[in-house]
């Protein structure tokens, strides 16, 4: 199994790889407030490996043994709150459009999706709302330097 950060811009920070020789399954992610990611899951057969960490699972490739793991310390990218982050969303989740507070109307907002790919770049309208022709999913709304994380049902 892989987990990998990628930039608002879609280019590779770095990614790891964990598991063993048979069957690995990375079931949730996690960031806690230091920055500190974390996989769980599991992996069947006698190892596991996670950088220089090595887990002794119950040697069986019929039956899995679970774990939790800490991949980083505070090499991600956070998101801050709403009081530094210069531009707020709402609603968030949001359905068919979303008003944006905090940035000047005429000014270009892409929207990314949870890879990093730009799936469009609009232009904000007078009224600071924007239309929301995407399917369900987790996106970043970035302007300059500034992003936000917002959520279409």
């Amino acid at each position: 199994m892989y987990v990998a950060s990628l930039s608002t811009a879609g280019t590779w920070e770095w990614a790891t790889r964990a598991g063993g020789s048979s069957h690995d399954s990375g079931n949730a992610l996690a960031c806690d407030t230091g920055g500190n990611l974390y996989v769980a899951g599991y992996f069947m057969g006698s190892t596991a490996s996670f950088g220089s960490l090595s887990l002794t699972g119950n040697g069986s490739i019929q039956d899995a043994t679970g774990f939790v793991a800490r991949l980083a310390t505070s090499p991600l990218a956070t998101i801050a709150d709403h009081a530094t982050q210069g531009f707020t969303l709402a609603p968030n989740p949001a359905r068919g459009r979303v008003q944006v507070t905090g940035l000047t109307p005429g000014q270009p907002v892409q929207v990314l999706d949870a890879v990093g790919r730009v799936q469009s770049t609009i232009q904000l309208p007078a009224d600071q709302t924007l239309p929301l022709n995407l399917p369900a999913g987790v996106y970043v709304l970035r302007s300059g330097s500034q992003a936000r994380r917002l959520v279409v049902e």
